[in-house]
């Protein structure tokens, strides 16, 4: 068989020499006339914005100083920590001590969902097994406790959609048999770690305190007498986590996560723990409140029926839980508070480009007057000015609007 002469001059013109060569910058930790593979002299902060989308698994081999991929000072610019495997739980305090400027931490986890098991009888013939990771528990709290400057930690699962996660709820089924007695051991790992200081107050844990069935309280119905705590209480762990969790997230749980503590009484347990923020706190629950205590409903506008407008307006018992955490001592004038009321508005007014087309013509927000009326008897620092105020044609200004209503401008 004949091979045919490579012609030199095509095999120039396709491997230029050496000397032809562009020279790859050199990594700052890289010895002299070192051939490890580079990488490109991006700054710290770009690299560790983008470590930030993976999980703590992937990021621990790049910030490896034993990794030929090594990034110095990358580590320490590092916010975001998701934690997927249990077993990272037990990295050394030696391996954790470059993330110290770590502020939030997301551990999945937990529970894990696990495939459907059809069950013995009866409706529940299709719940969905959870599975609970007793590792995790074990060394959830020593793990975050080395972040100093942690303020915010979730706890739970990551769903097959990266965007989704889950949390704890008194209806699930958990493939681990002494389940509930695990959960709790959680909770009371979590309280210890408040009571000695190993996690500050300003932390504020999400996941961890879980919502209840239809059933009641899922403690009181599952959990023995805890020896080492008291037993004057209607409700042992309810009882824990309103004593031991910072006093901000007792007054923002809801009923179903506290079920044996009215909400009346976690606002006084709060006030009891820290008297001199109590204000501060109940202020801010207010703010959360003012931001997701609204509607928004459909409206014709007379001059132009074929125009639709969404107006804001809130329901009257969104007023009374409002106008009970006035009473309970939130700040209603509060520089914030008629911000966030326009603030919100706005983003739900062009959450949609449709609403956003809804609202051409008008640079300010409609409201339905009697919601306009109702902020003002309150005593939020709101003008008409601020608003588009709207009420229904030929009905008087107590009466409310009902969705596609034909509709008057009182106040433009």
């Amino acid at each position: 068989m004949k091979y045919k002469k490579k012609d030199a001059t095509m095999e120039h013109t396709i491997k230029p020499s050496s000397s032809h060569r562009p020279k790859r910058p050199r990594h700052p930790n890289e010895p002299e006339g070192s051939t490890a593979i580079s990488n490109p002299p991006l700054p710290a902060e770009l690299w560790a914005h983008s470590l930030q989308y993976l999980f703590f698994d992937e990021v621990l081999p790049i910030t490896s100083q034993n990794s030929t991929f090594y990034l110095p000072d990358v580590s320490s610019e590092i916010k975001t920590l998701h934690v997927r495997n249990s077993h990272n739980l037990r990295e050394s305090s030696e391996n954790l001590k470059q993330f110290e400027n770590v502020d939030n931490i997301n551990v999945f986890s937990l529970i894990e969902k696990s495939e459907d098991q059809p069950a013995q009888h009866g409706r529940n013939r299709n719940v969905t097994n959870i599975h609970l990771d007793v590792e995790t528990i074990e060394n959830f709290i020593p793990f975050i406790s080395r972040f100093p400057k942690l303020s915010v930690c979730f706890v739970g699962g990551l769903s097959t959609d990266p965007d989704f996660t889950y949390s704890l709820h008194g209806d699930q089924r958990f493939d681990v048999p002494d389940h509930h007695v695990q959960l709790a051991k959680l909770i009371e790992s979590v309280c210890q770690g408040y009571l000695a200081g190993d996690i500050s107050m300003d932390v504020t844990l999400h996941g961890v305190v879980g919502y209840h069935g239809r059933r009641g309280c899922y403690w009181r119905s599952q959990l023995q007498e805890i020896s080492s705590y008291r037993n004057d209480v209607f409700c042992q762990i309810c009882d824990m986590i309103c004593t031991c969790f910072p006093p901000p997230q007792v007054m923002n749980f809801c009923d179903s996560q506290i079920p044996c503590i009215s909400k009346e009484n976690r606002f006084q347990i709060a006030k009891f723990r820290d008297l001199k923020r109590y204000k501060l706190h109940a202020t801010n629950v207010l703010l959360w409140q003012l931001g997701c205590s609204y509607g928004a409903q459909l409206m014709h506008l007379p001059a132009s029926p074929e125009k639709k407008l969404w107006v804001y307006h809130y329901l009257d018992n969104m007023i009374e839980d409002i106008r009970w955490l006035i009473e309970m001592g939130a700040d209603c004038k509060d520089p914030r508070m008629r911000q966030k009321i326009l603030e919100r508005n706005n983003e739900r007014e062009n959450s949609e480009r449709s609403r956003h087309e809804m609202m051409d013509g008008f640079d300010k927000r409609p409201i339905l007057l009697s919601s306009y009326n109702h902020l003002t008897d309150l005593g939020f620092d709101v003008h008409m000015e601020d608003f588009v105020i709207l009420r229904e044609c030929g009905e008087s200004e107590s009466q409310s609007l009902t969705p596609s209503s034909p509709a008057e401008i009182v106040a433009d």
